[in-house]
């Protein structure tokens, strides 16, 4: 009787951890997809082929090779689970929630500044392609203005609403694009220079380097800009299939490369496969921008070759790249100069696309 009583017993203490381990497991898991992350996440997207977004007189561009966009994916709220999980991955990077969402900005202005600036880049990207393929294109006047400041920060105490930027560290800016470019080339804390305009009076001002938010180059200097006046006139049709620029304005570059090869009779890809990243400003500088490391890799694990990088981040592509190879860039003609000067006999075997006219334009026949 003695025996049979020991077998219950010793087998009572295993079932109650086994229990426990269950209900904490669950109660993990739970937690997991309920509790916010500590940070958000930033990953790189899939490449985005350049030309078959853009028509030039309604006729798409088809190169014998590809560009691509290199832009980023960025969760700004994971879950702890997800959180957790993407840690384990080297292609996601965490960064503090704040640079993804400036704390202090409402989302919704947040929102309308970041479609302003998609939509200047989209535009100086198309004005930069067109003079580089020597098309007579005129541009309107612009201005930079402050719509509003951000508390706390030390614009706040420096601009008002309605005050017009006209330059930083003595070069012109015409579109808030072009300023967010300029800010992202300098260290969170370095001082600027602004030409500032208030009711017909220049002044100068002193302001501390605030950079955007991640990937999207929104609101910097701690204001929220808009610009009025962008625009240009040409005697050919872009147009973007897509209805806005992907990525953002680190696309610029790379959209503006897809639209000038589709306005000149040569093929600048020559049958390769390149990917790229960086903002425009209407004077053809290339600006530097975020994530870089995590672009090249993406773009290696497509089987891009090339990798065109702005010239204050190709130390970061260089040491990220393995197989790729990194072209740095500080304007957009060096972009183009580069692509036309690419050894042939680093790909073996491959021929030379003849030049092709079937989107070239009237001007240049």
């Amino acid at each position: 009787m003695r025996g049979s009583d020991a077998g219950p017993t010793a087998a009572g203490p295993p079932l109650i951890a086994l229990g426990v381990l269950l209900a904490l497991l669950a109660l993990a898991i739970v937690a997991g997809w309920v509790l916010p992350g500590p940070a958000a996440l930033m990953a790189p997207a899939a490449l985005q082929p350049v030309e078959g977004l853009i028509t030039v007189d309604g006729a798409s561009a088809e190169p014998a090779g590809h560009f691509y966009l290199s832009t980023l994916h960025l969760s700004s709220r994971p879950r702890l689970g997800q959180y957790l999980l993407a840690r384990l991955q080297s292609d996601v990077e965490a960064v503090p929630r704040s640079q993804v969402l400036p704390p202090t900005l409402d989302e919704a202005e947040f929102q309308r500044q970041r479609q302003r600036l998609l939509t200047e880049s989209q535009c100086i990207a198309e004005i930069v392609a067109l003079r580089q393929a020597k098309a007579p294109v005129t541009v309107h006047d612009a201005e930079v203005r402050v719509v509003a400041t951000i508390a706390g920060t030390p614009a706040a105490l420096e601009l008002q609403p309605g005050d017009v930027i006209e330059a930083v560290d003595g070069e012109t800016v015409r579109a808030a694009a072009e300023l967010v470019s300029l800010v992202q080339g300098h260290v969170t804390g370095e001082p600027l220079t602004l030409r500032v305009n208030r009711s017909g009076r220049t002044r100068s001002v002193t302001l501390p380097a605030l950079r955007g938010p991640l990937d999207t180059e929104g609101p910097v200097l701690g204001t929220v800009l808009a610009t009025a006046g962008l625009s240009y006139q040409a005697p050919v049709s872009i147009g973007l299939e897509a209805g806005q620029l992907p990525g953002g304005p680190s696309s610029a570059l790379m959209y503006a490369l897809g639209v000038f090869n589709a306005l000149v009779p040569e093929d600048i890809t020559r049958g390769y496969r390149i990917a790229g990243t960086g903002t425009l400003r209407l004077n053809g500088t290339v600006g530097p921008v975020d994530g870089v490391r995590l672009k090249v890799w993406a773009a290696e694990q497509a089987g891009a070759e090339y990798f065109l990088a702005p010239a204050d981040d190709a130390a970061a592509a260089n040491a990220a790249a393995r197989s790729i190879k990194i072209i740095s860039v500080r304007s957009f003609g060096d972009a183009v100069s580069a692509l036309r000067k690419i050894d042939m006999n680093d790909s073996p075997g491959l021929q030379i696309v003849p030049a092709r006219g079937d989107t070239t334009l009237a001007w240049l026949k």
